[in-house]
């Protein structure tokens, strides 16, 4: 059994064994007060439940891109069926493109 399964096989028994152990400790105090109760902890649930959610979308923004590089822009034209071709960072080439020896 790898580690992730142990774990979520054993959270997923903590939990039955909790939500059991919370309906016989409900079942024993009766209706009226098990209705506050009831409330009480859906209260402080929601409250962790909401903190956590609040920090996970904080945890999860995206990082502010770095700002782009200031210079002058190039431009390039062509004529007569002519290519240009624009590399940012490596070697430009002038003129047509390779063609290979039998002229394809």
């Amino acid at each position: 059994m790898t580690r992730r399964r142990f774990w979520t096989v054993t959270a997923l028994l903590a939990c039955s064994l909790l939500l059991a152990a919370w309906t016989v400790f409900l079942l024993r105090l009766g209706l009226d007060r098990a209705d506050k109760a009831s409330s009480v902890a859906s209260a402080v649930l929601t409250f962790v439940f909401g903190v956590a959610g609040v920090w996970l979308a904080l945890a999860s923004r995206p990082q502010p891109s770095p700002p782009e590089p200031s210079g002058q822009a190039q431009i390039n034209t062509a004529k007569d069926q002519g290519r240009v071709y624009g590399v940012q960072h490596g070697n430009m080439i002038i003129g047509d493109a390779f063609r290979p020896p039998d002229g394809r």
